[in-house]
């Protein structure tokens, strides 16, 4: 008999569980309870690629996403962020990609100044991924990292 993978119960969820907040095991092994989405759009970040519905978190992580681009906005020459995988509606392994975002307490962040217009999957500006972190003169300097890193409810960067 087949047995089915957790891989696919978690990825076939398509909503959050009406439960108190909260993450259980560990970023690369573990699973999401009343997960809360990021919007698609706000006035300063958009969620990207929403038909894998990764747009989702505990609600601190989506507070802190909303938080981190009216900051990016308002101190660089950006006019927000792109928000890629968070985590699924109830974390736990995903069908492709991260073995992490399992516990909606991760996020991915583009580090491509946002545009006014809405990009879809098909209109995705070419990037390519790096193995090492690059220099990045328009948001790394030390303004911007004390405005938006030095929360105190910021525990790893």
């Amino acid at each position: 008999m087949a047995k089915t993978l957790a891989k696919d119960l978690f990825g076939a969820a398509e909503l959050g569980s009406q439960q108190k907040p909260q993450s259980f095991g560990g970023y690369a092994k573990g699973c999401l309870a009343g997960g809360t989405v990021l919007p698609e759009t706000g006035p300063t970040w958009q969620a990207m690629r929403l038909s894998r519905n990764r747009n989702w978190g505990q609600p601190i992580t989506v507070d802190y996403l909303k938080d981190l681009s009216r900051k990016v906005a308002k101190h660089t020459r950006w006019s927000g962020i792109y928000v890629g995988d968070i985590s699924q509606p109830r974390g736990g392994p995903m069908l492709s990609g991260h073995a992490s975002h399992q516990i909606g307490l991760d996020a991915d962040i583009w580090l491509l100044p946002k545009t006014d217009k809405t990009l879809t999957e098909n209109k995705f500006p070419p990037f390519q991924c790096v193995a090492r972190p690059a220099p990045l003169p328009m948001i790394s300097g030390p303004k911007i990292t004390k405005r938006c890193y030095n929360w105190p409810r910021l525990i790893n960067v």
